[in-house]
């Protein structure tokens, strides 16, 4: 057992589990998720997108700018779904790509973002759909933390 400097007990053997439990969000995982994203499709669907469109993205500003840019979810999901056909040989299942449908279009728009605006693109893109973030975002904005937490500080003044 070892107590940190603000007081808080944290227990070995195994990791430190969290103050507040978010279960693990796996209902967007299908088998034809699972195809995809192995294969790589998302990333170079992703990649390729960019690469065709980079003259008109890459005048955004922000990473809103930039997905106000894009097609609406349902149109790119289906430009995905018949690139993973073309390029990656596997055949639509609407039943489980509509099951995945918010993640691999999440996943598309982060990773146009990461191309276009860099990886603060990325993670604006990915954590406004992830729910551990999204829960402690919450709570830290409720004053739920055990001890004082300055939003969008990262640097201890012992650090400086």
């Amino acid at each position: 057992m070892f107590t940190t400097k603000n007081g808080r007990v944290v227990y070995g053997g195994g990791g430190i589990m969290p103050d507040i439990f978010v279960p693990t969000d796996t209902v967007g995982i299908t088998s034809y998720f699972t195809k995809v994203a192995n294969a790589g499709l998302i990333r170079n669907f992703a990649y390729e997108y960019a690469d065709l469109n980079r003259e008109n993205l890459a005048e955004s500003v922000n990473t809103a700018e930039m997905l106000s840019k894009l097609p609406g979810d349902y149109t790119l999901l289906q430009s995905f779904v018949q690139y993973a056909s073309a390029k990656g040989g596997i055949a639509p299942r609407w039943y489980y790509i509509n099951i995945s449908a918010p993640l691999i279009v999440n996943q598309i728009k982060a990773l146009i973002a990461r191309d276009i605006i860099g990886m603060d693109g990325y993670f604006e893109v990915v954590n406004s759909t992830d729910p551990v973030v999204k829960e402690a975002v919450k709570r830290l904005e409720a004053g739920d933390a055990d001890f004082p937490v300055e939003i969008g500080r990262n640097i201890k003044k012992d650090q400086q």
